[in-house]
């Protein structure tokens, strides 16, 4: 019989002066070596849970209201001291920048190992171990400042990796990696499995990933458990989109393709099922074409280098340029220069080598806050751009900047606060709200200075299917009014959908630059840039739909065939 590793018996907790439960009598089990999912709209109490597995529920809350049992290993969560249970159980919060303690790469993966009093040669074999199988090998030596968002997020699951508990607790841990290393995060995960019997519980939104190698899969909602069952019970629901949770494309395909009359073998949930489960589609070839129309060039790159003072090259001969009114998505593996270029194009950082023109203007030569009328930029960590004390001081801050009237400061505040659908939080603290609406705030303080441009860096980051689907609605909005829209993501899912040309970085250079169709289209050159195009087109390719043919969304694909 199969070790239960994990039990929870009717857990219940209230954070100190909420007004509802979490957690609402929660009951469940994990066996050892098993790999649970856990998924969920934002709030239903998926981290809560997590952290109740490691003590810091109700450790770390006073005054939070806790009953129930969870026993770890043998030990009870809630009276082993936390740093005990650290033995046991490690974890990777959704704040992973928390977590990151050294000044270098490989002296903050050892800081785990170190502290469990292992010799030197154990603790490097550990190191060496984890930057591997993460793809960090190379970085020893770097400072952890200068990595980008997705390294950062590598390097905090690289920690704990290193330490090899039996039981690793991972939220979130895919939010910020590009699709190649996602893919290389679940075979590493499936090494341990093999080699460790180690125990994985992962919260995690995309559900691709999770259909292929997970085990089980729990739903969460408002606190309790509303779904459980193998990934292929669970994403075989028509009814899933109801309990927030987005499946596969291949099973949204599947779905549409039932209800027009096509039976398959089997529900497909990963790629590979697919052909198998509906060996006879009626295909019907139909060339698709973008064309977009000429405008004037409102963003001019020129050979743009740019060398970051710890001499790091992080942008190599960069030149493109961006039509007013466009949907441009900027993708690339972590580390590829995607959120430098950002930031030059707002003025935050100047080009080494090169320029940049914005409507005309060398942003050498113009200060960021006259650059900040033109260019929008929210960035990819929303709590590095909140300081203000409330929501409504947060969204008037840079208009009091531009000088406008009080009543014109008010008048914006409103509006852009019920663009983002933040009304009634106006004197809300932001750092007490969830953090997809924590980015709303961000994005409001944007929108309410009215640029004609926006930059967004990894705007579906942390949101759950709805809140993807909002942010992007607003984005579409916005385009629709004219203004321009640059994306930066690692969701490719996002770029099929909305994006009508895809620039694609690589070492700091561009390697890549078209319409949506052509550029997925490329699959060598996207894998050895660590990328993949989304699920559906690479059934689409299968189906031998390629070139002008490439397929985008699943209602691309229904129109190919025959539906």
């Amino acid at each position: 019989m199969e070790k239960k590793i994990i039990e929870v018996k009717n857990l219940w907790y209230k954070y100190p002066k909420s007004d509802r439960p979490a957690l609402q009598g929660i009951n469940l089990y994990v066996k050892e070596g098993e790999f649970l999912a856990i998924m969920g709209p934002t709030g239903s109490g998926k981290t809560t849970l997590c952290l109740s597995f490691n003590g810091l529920v109700p450790q770390y809350f006073e005054g939070g209201e806790y009953s129930g049992k969870v026993i770890v290993n043998g030990l009870s969560a809630s009276d082993t001291p936390a740093q005990n249970l650290a033995l046991h159980v490690g974890m990777v919060f959704q704040d992973f920048e928390s977590q990151i303690f050294g000044t270098i790469v490989e002296e903050d993966v050892a800081f785990g190992p170190s502290n469990l009093g292992l010799d030197r040669n154990e603790i490097m074999e550990r190191v060496s171990q984890a930057l591997l199988a993460l793809r960090l090998k190379g970085y020893e030596k770097r400072e952890t400042d200068s990595l980008s968002g997705g390294e950062k997020q590598r390097l905090a699951l690289a920690g704990i990796f290193a330490m090899k508990a039996k039981i690793l607790v991972l939220d979130e841990p895919t939010s910020q990696l590009d699709p190649f290393g996602r893919e290389e995060l679940f075979s590493a995960i499936k090494k341990l499995r093999e080699n460790y019997k180690t125990t994985i519980i992962m919260v995690e939104h995309r559900s691709e990933e999770i259909a292929k190698y997970a085990d089980r899969v729990i739903i969460m909602k408002n606190g309790n458990i509303a779904l459980e069952g193998h990934p292929r019970e669970v994403f075989s629901r028509p009814d899933l989109l109801d309990f927030g949770v987005r499946p596969p494309q291949v099973c949204e395909l599947a779905f549409s393709l039932i209800r027009k009359g096509f039976f398959p073998r089997f529900f497909p949930i990963t790629e590979d099922d697919f052909i198998f489960a509906f060996p006879k589609l009626p295909i019907k070839k139909k060339p698709t074409y973008n064309i977009l129309q000429e405008k004037e060039e409102i963003i001019m790159v020129e050979d743009l280098h740019y060398i970051y003072p710890n001499n790091v090259k992080a942008l190599n001969g960069i030149s493109f340029t961006i039509k007013k009114g466009e949907i441009v998505a900027v993708i690339g593996q972590n580390g590829s220069g995607k959120t430098t270029l950002a930031k030059h194009l707002i003025g935050l950082l100047k080009p080494t080598r090169g320029k940049v023109l914005i409507k005309g203007f060398d942003t050498r030569e113009q200060t960021t806050s006259k650059l900040a009328k033109i260019v929008g930029y929210v960035f990819q960590n929303p709590d590095n751009q909140i300081f203000a004390n409330s929501v409504k001081d947060e969204v008037a801050y840079g208009l009091k900047n531009l000088k406008l009237s009080k009543e014109e400061i008010e008048k914006r505040v409103s509006e852009s606060l019920k663009f983002v659908g933040l009304e009634g939080f106006e004197n809300y603290h932001p750092f007490l709200l969830k953090k997809g609406e924590r980015q709303k705030v961000a994005f409001a303080s944007i929108f309410a200075m009215k640029p004609e441009i926006f930059v967004v860096d990894e705007p579906t980051t942390g949101q759950d299917y709805l809140g993807s689907e909002n942010m992007m609605h607003m984005l579409l909005k916005l385009n629709e009014r004219g203004h321009t829209i640059i994306i930066i993501t690692h969701d490719m899912r996002v770029v099929g959908k909305y994006a009508k040309r895809v620039i694609v970085l690589d070492k700091g250079k561009v390697v890549l630059d078209g319409n949506t169709r052509q550029v997925f289209n490329e699959f060598d050159i996207l894998r050895k840039c660590y990328l993949l195009p989304p699920q559906i087109t690479r059934i689409g390719r299968d189906l031998s739909f390629k070139g002008e043919e490439t397929v985008l969304t699943v209602e691309d694909m229904l129109s190919r065939i025959g539906c």
